[in-house]
């Protein structure tokens, strides 16, 4: 390790990596520090993507993509399931292996990776920042991305504020299921508050009989239940006698996006900068996006030598201008679905059922859904159709 690169990435996931990448194509000096001895270890999360959106980064294999699912299913609170179309296909991918792959290709590039390396503070230095790291001496940089995820400590370092409201984080388990009775190529979400308040439970399929089950739940929504009761309540009920191969605990930020995600000589992308989508909680294909603006921007400063706020606010110009803009207004949408009363959501299942499946679109359903909360109707507009 040098003692100095134009840009240190906190945080050795997808969004950190694709940053370090896209950095390094453009030929910045680039160091990933990650915390854990193992790229993509422990995994966190559901492991689902749109094949749209991964190929936007790579194309599906089956080295990483351990299913493809092109059946979705809504069930409501009564059990009535209402199957969607229009989605597109899925696929669930294996994180330990896609995680690693964009790694070795950052590392291809020529970004510096370190794992088992904490960073554990930042200060300003001069015109750059010094890194602080555990047990090593500090790395000096001009531009920090952080990407530590959703217990991000990196922006605050820096002045960045990146507090997450109780009621934004929502806090989810997942277990890995064996054994169980699922059709491998589709996607299930069940509602309900007796299973997921101010959420929902999803069922991702993984290869015959196996899929990541698990729920999410809104901060103010979980009472004296935690997350861990309420899936395995799920799972003796919906999957008895399933075998738990995996278990993982954790939070999603949901907030629809921090106000603030560049700042002088600091960028935040990934869940550190609450940038999963709010209505689905998924975080993988908005990571590498705004990793692949952010090492962008980054590299461009670093040759103009202009690394302020000024210079890097224009990662966070063009994520507003795209997913930004639509997370918020997401995020207004999940506000009105995710209150809306079970009994409400059943009655709204058996209208949706009547329509012709053809037309049976998460845009028809939302509206329907939606017209339950009328001030939002127009947001709904701008966004789905």
């Amino acid at each position: 390790m040098r003692d100095s690169y134009d840009i240190v990435v906190v945080g050795g996931g997808p969004a950190g990596c694709e940053a370090a990448l896209v950095a390094a194509q453009n030929g910045a000096s680039v160091l990933v520090v990650e915390k854990d001895p193992d790229i993509g270890v422990p995994v966190r999360c559901a492991e689902g993507i749109s094949v749209r959106a991964l190929r936007e980064f790579y194309e599906p294999d089956p080295l990483f993509c351990r299913q493809h699912v092109h059946e979705y299913q809504l069930v409501a609170p009564n059990g009535t399931r209402v199957e969607v179309s229009g989605i597109g296909e899925g696929v669930i991918l294996d994180r330990r292996v896609f995680d690693r792959l964009v790694a070795e290709d950052a590392a291809r590039a020529g970004a510096h990776i370190m794992v088992n390396t904490n960073a554990v503070g930042a200060s300003r230095d001069g015109d750059g920042v010094a890194v602080h790291l555990e047990g090593l001496p500090d790395v000096h940089c001009r531009v920090m991305i952080g990407a530590d995820g959703v217990e991000s400590r990196a922006g605050r370092w820096l002045g960045l504020r990146t507090a997450c409201r109780p009621h934004d984080m929502e806090t989810a388990a997942q277990f890995v299921l064996g054994g169980i009775d699922i059709v491998p190529t589709r996607f299930e979400m069940h509602f309900g508050t007796h299973l997921a308040p101010g959420g929902y439970l999803w069922v991702f399929p993984k290869g015959k009989g196996i899929a990541n089950v698990g729920l999410g739940i809104s901060g103010s929504h979980g009472g004296s239940v935690t997350p861990l009761e309420l899936l395995e309540r799920a799972v003796q009920r919906l999957f008895p006698g399933a075998s738990v191969l995996g278990r993982v605990l954790g939070g999603i930020p949901c907030s629809g996006g921090l106000k603030t995600i560049a700042g002088d000589n600091v960028m935040l992308v990934g869940d550190a900068a609450h940038q999963a989508n709010p209505l689905t909680g998924g975080g993988i294909a908005t990571g590498l996006k705004a990793g692949r603006i952010a090492g962008r921007v980054a590299a461009e400063a670093i040759r103009s030598g202009d690394c302020s706020r000024r210079a890097l606010r224009l990662y966070e110009d063009e994520w507003n201008d795209g997913l930004g803009n639509l997370h918020r207004k997401f995020y207004r949408i999940k506000e009105a679905v995710f209150n809306i009363p079970d009994e409400t959501l059943a009655e709204l299942a058996d209208v949706v059922n009547k329509v012709p499946l053809e037309e049976r679109t998460m845009n028809k359903i939302l509206a329907r859904s939606l017209a339950k909360k009328p001030r939002i109707l127009l947001d709904l507009a701008r966004v789905m159709f």
